[in-house]
């Protein structure tokens, strides 16, 4: 089983929040991450991701006629997990789908994160799970099912997650 997670920015050139999400984390590769799953019933890769106005499920046909992909990393969860493991991997994803969708974005917890990295100021992000943003929800699914440990999961950037992920694909299951 691999997870398929996503890096990208929107088509527009206009996105002033894309552009500030690039500009604070020194990074202009991509401003949002998401996850690529593949539905069998419609035989198509979908996306799932938090994009203001909220967490939602799309084709991913139609995901990228809004979106320029910058890069997608294939992590295989057989070099981290048993078989067993990878079972319930993917049925928590799924769950985590499911009991995420339509949660509004955060966009307060956005500005706080933006806020924090441009002072400088070390303070915690507060959002009681009722709405996410891009970055908390990949990096949450990440350390829910054991890919990494890490309690900041609220005040992830893109390119912090970006890092991750390469790494993961680099690394072999140990025995």
């Amino acid at each position: 089983m691999e997870l398929k997670v996503g890096f990208s920015k929107p088509k527009a050139k206009w996105k002033i929040l894309s552009n500030l999400i690039c500009w604070v984390q020194g990074w202009n590769k991509a401003s949002h991450t998401y996850l690529v799953l593949w539905d069998s019933a419609t035989q198509q890769e979908i996306v799932f991701h938090a994009a203001f106005p909220k967490v939602s499920l799309m084709p991913k046909s139609e995901f990228i006629k809004d979106n320029k992909i910058y890069e997608e990393v294939n992590i295989c969860l057989d070099k981290h997990a048993s078989f067993t493991d990878c079972i319930f991997i993917e049925e928590y994803v799924w769950s985590m789908i499911y009991n995420s969708l339509n949660k509004p974005y955060s966009i307060m917890q956005l500005f706080l994160i933006l806020w924090k990295l441009m002072t400088g100021k070390n303070y915690k992000v507060k959002n009681p799970d009722a709405a996410y943003i891009c970055t908390e929800i990949i990096s949450k699914l990440m350390v829910d099912i054991g890919l990494y440990k890490e309690s900041e999961t609220q005040t992830k950037t893109v390119k912090d997650i970006y890092k991750v992920c390469k790494f993961l694909k680099q690394v072999r299951k140990k025995d």
